[in-house]
């Protein structure tokens, strides 16, 4: 199970962080690059919230301190999701 979970960290989400940062129009040197990068900030920091939550159930730990540090995570990306597209659109 530990060498999967390996294997999928180093194949795979370092292609869908990259993918979340890649403007539709192809990389610009301009500001609006800048303003994708900071709209999916909230999105990258949700999905390390996630992570954090997963690791808990995937070492048969039962200690509360990944939960509320996930969940405090989880929360922040959700508002600085919220916050980060409402001011750059």
């Amino acid at each position: 199970m530990g060498n999967f979970i390996i294997f999928f960290l180093k194949n795979f989400s370092n292609r869908f962080i990259i993918a979340l940062f890649v403007p539709e129009n192809y990389i610009k040197t301009d500001k609006s690059t800048m303003n994708t990068v900071l709209k999916n900030l909230g999105v990258v920091i949700l999905l390390i919230g996630v992570g954090i939550l997963m690791v808990p159930a995937l070492t048969d730990t039962r200690d509360n301190m990944f939960l509320l540090i996930g969940l405090g995570t989880t929360i922040l990306g959700f508002l600085l999701h919220i916050f980060l597209n409402k001011r750059f659109e």
